[in-house]
């Protein structure tokens, strides 16, 4: 079954959102400790594992992509009553992969000024995190207003993700080509 099939089959299944958290439970875990069975009630969505497992933003973008052709969040996630929603997923997706993201980042940034020379205490290295943070978001909300003059002065919500993912993306480049060139 592809991909594209399973979407398909999870568009019309009420039960979709259970399915698909089950999934992504099971996707940690085998993350963790290598690969794990499937349930035999969610067998048929070894795709998604094989293609997600390691492409944890795929998985977010393939549930956003559910979420919004199944009618705007509102598919209730069975025997947890109507307010759990997919979308409860994608959120808890979305913040996982935004928080290792972040962490990776921070991780790169400080061993680049270990690898200059700099040492840390617990503190020093809390207090070169939180300003490193803020000198991102400083160039972030600078980049924003930069593309949203490019196009007219408002951004949609998807040029405006598609502005931040590009600049996480030029910084994720930077820190790794930083990192390569000070081995």
């Amino acid at each position: 079954m592809s991909i594209n099939e399973i979407a398909e089959r999870l568009r019309t299944d009420f039960s979709a959102g259970q399915k698909l958290k089950d999934l992504y439970r099971t996707m940690q875990a085998a993350r963790r400790s290598g690969r794990v069975k499937l349930a035999d009630d969610i067998a048929w969505l070894e795709p998604l594992m094989d293609a997600f497992l390691d492409d944890m933003p795929g998985f977010r973008r393939f549930l956003l992509d559910l979420c919004i052709r199944k009618g705007q969040y509102r598919v209730p996630m069975e025997g947890e009553g109507d307010h759990k929603t997919l979308r409860d997923l994608y959120r808890l997706v979305y913040q996982n992969t935004t928080m290792t993201e972040r962490r990776g980042r921070l991780y790169k940034a400080i061993e680049i000024y270990r690898r200059r020379g700099y040492s840390f205490t617990n503190v020093t290295r809390a207090l070169t995190a939180s300003r490193q943070v803020k000198h991102w978001a400083e160039q972030r909300s600078a980049y924003l207003e930069k593309v949203k003059k490019e196009y007219g002065g408002k951004l949609s919500w998807d040029d405006r993700n598609a502005a931040i993912e590009k600049f996480w993306h030029a910084v994720d480049t930077k820190l790794d080509a930083e990192l390569e060139s000070l081995k």
